[in-house]
């Protein structure tokens, strides 16, 4: 498991794993893009969620998306989620 805490680590990793689930050409991952804007359906968000798993080794439910609407909101959600862990493993 790579620890990743740091924004720019998660931002970096979120737009990772945004870019390998992509089957069309995204428009420019910023912090404030709406996810809304990525037009995701349920079979790549499922997969967006295996590689955070794969990559963070922690579970995220889709329902930890469901507040999400930016690419920033995205990377602290997984952030927090990581940091979580982190600790709980301690």
């Amino acid at each position: 498991m790579t620890v990743v805490t740091q924004h720019h680590d998660v931002l970096d990793l979120v737009k990772d794993g945004l870019l390998s689930v992509a089957t069309v050409e995204l428009p420019e991952l910023t912090p404030d893009l709406e996810i809304a804007d990525l037009g995701y359906n349920s079979v790549q968000t499922m997969e967006f969620l295996t590689y955070l798993e794969e990559e963070t080794g922690v579970s995220f439910s889709p329902r930890s998306l469901m507040t999400v609407e930016t690419l920033a909101d995205l990377a602290e959600v997984v952030r927090s989620a990581v940091s979580e862990a982190a600790v709980a493993a301690r």
